[in-house]
């Protein structure tokens, strides 16, 4: 497992067409950087204060560890390495999803397993999400705007964070975001597989 990063105060808004907003963030960055990715959430309908995917070998668990002003802060608890042990989920990451799954202990679990076990357990769900993201190094913390895909729908979100709640002040001032709702991923990813 690799070493936690630490927590963040972080601002998230989805939408059709946030280009205006990128280009604003892209403008005022010191260094800017493009990716993508296909990464699977599992979405609970139990719990938004998780954030739970797989990504690339690994699997990763973000939790959220409360709320200042308009921030919600959030700390990644598990970047593990596919296999990952059985009790490392069902210790770490069932509970996350506010889900009870009976596995036997001694094992290990490969992406795929993981995958076959949410698809048969009520509610939690698998949601393959491409992205094309680009990060943006600002003095005071980091912004991102992503294109989102999967079957069915297509969003943008940009995001703000920092581990200093009043450089993140400052970032969400710079983005100028504040008028559209705080909702970050396990929440967003919700709505779309349950509502």
């Amino acid at each position: 497992m690799r070493q936690h990063e630490k927590a963040r105060y972080e601002y998230r808004v989805f939408a059709t067409n946030l280009q205006a907003t990128a280009a604003r963030l892209a403008t005022e960055a010191h260094i800017s950087t493009s990716e993508s990715s296909d990464e699977t959430y599992i979405a609970s309908r139990l719990n938004i204060d998780s954030n739970v995917k797989l990504r690339g070998s690994q699997l990763e668990v973000k939790i959220l560890r409360g709320r200042e002003i308009l921030f919600e802060l959030w700390e990644p608890t598990l970047q593990a390495e596919l296999p990952v042990d059985v009790e490392i989920f069902l210790e770490q990451v069932a509970p996350c999803l506010g889900v009870q799954i009976d596995l036997v202990s001694g094992g290990v679990l490969s992406a795929g397993e993981i995958m076959s076990i949410v698809e048969r357990t009520p509610s939690v769900a698998l949601i393959p999400v491409h992205k094309e993201r680009t990060k943006y190094i600002h003095e005071m913390g980091l912004s991102e705007f992503v294109d989102l895909s999967t079957p069915g729908w297509r969003f943008q979100s940009v995001a703000v964070e920092s581990g200093d709640i009043e450089s993140a002040r400052q970032l969400l001032q710079l983005a100028d975001i504040a008028s559209l709702t705080n909702e970050s991923y396990p929440a967003f990813l919700q709505r779309q597989a349950f509502s």
